[in-house]
């Protein structure tokens, strides 16, 4: 179905989707929000670490696009719902995910940094992190509307809403760029 820089997906016999993962907080994240019915997040039907499974991630690249810092972490797998992904030559996929992209970028909410610190301090910062790009999304919203974007405002009010409702699990999500965002049909 598809990879990024944790890991890869597939859809499974049943149409719900296999994630295989080295992110761990994207596997206690869909530990945390299995079988929770949100509005603007995909059902989870399970998430696990695989035991004494360790895999090496980069998190950071050089000039030459060879692996500059990698990191060891724990397999993890999840189950999810199907969705569509967005159109990725869409203007509310490019604008989606450059704002996501510049807000990162501005507050250091990168997998390589959070290497350096603690778990404490980066689940402060990625709380603060989350709070503050649900409020850059929602002003893009209203820019969005007052330009007859209305779809394009629709999807970042959309993302907005997600990044509430997973917070009210004490799930603290940044990575909401166009590639990592979906819809159900």
């Amino acid at each position: 179905l598809g990879h990024g820089a944790f890991g890869t997906a597939t859809v499974l016999p049943d149409g719900r989707i296999l994630k295989l993962t080295s992110d761990p907080s994207e596997v206690q994240a869909g530990y945390v929000l299995t079988g929770k019915k949100l509005k603007h997040v995909v059902d989870i039907y399970g998430a696990w670490f695989v035991r004494g499974v360790r895999v090496k991630a980069t998190v950071a690249i050089d000039p030459n696009g060879r692996p500059k810092k990698t990191h060891q972490w724990p397999m993890g797998i999840s189950i999810v719902e199907r969705v569509t992904p967005l159109d990725r030559d869409s203007t509310g996929f490019e604008g989606l995910t450059n704002a996501v992209i510049n807000y990162k970028q501005e507050h250091h909410l990168f997998p390589a940094y959070f290497t350096k610190i603690g778990p404490a301090r980066t689940r402060t910062i990625l709380k603060d992190g989350s709070e503050g790009l649900e409020a850059v999304l929602r002003d893009n919203g209203k820019w969005l509307r007052t330009h007859d974007m209305v779809d394009d405002a629709y999807l970042a009010e959309g993302v907005a809403d997600a990044l509430k409702e997973t917070r009210e699990y004490g799930v603290y999500a940044v990575d909401v760029h166009g590639g990592n965002v979906g819809y159900v049909e």
